[in-house]
């Protein structure tokens, strides 16, 4: 079960550089809303990405090592670990989505790195 690292931190990640991208282009051309109460630091989508993945795998990736070992049987059959991670991914893009965008659009219009 060592795959809940790499199965939280590398979609977060990605969804992190992804919507930064997507939602600092729509902000550039006013498609998009800001909200007026501060950065999020850091502002570079690399790090921001990394910043937001280390913090769900400390967060969601050990609660969901957690839930699989208690709701589980003792050896799992692979139809059961493949539902489980599907649900869990599905978890992870749903909870990290609104945080993501929420502080992109924080961002100030003025220092927008891609």
């Amino acid at each position: 079960m060592l795959d809940f690292v790499p199965a939280t931190f590398l979609p977060v990640f990605a969804i992190t550089l992804a919507l930064t991208r997507v939602t600092r282009a729509r902000r550039r051309k006013g498609a998009a809303p800001s909200i007026i109460r501060g950065t999020v630091r850091p502002v570079h989508a690399v790090a921001r990405g990394a910043l937001f993945a280390f913090a769900a795998l400390v967060l969601l990736g050990g609660a969901g090592l957690a839930m699989l070992i208690a709701i589980l049987p003792a050896l799992p059959t692979l139809a059961e670990v493949i539902a489980f991670k599907l649900a869990y991914g599905a978890a992870i893009g749903l909870l990290e989505t609104p945080v993501i965008l929420t502080a992109t659009m924080r961002d100030p219009v003025n220092i927008m790195p891609a």
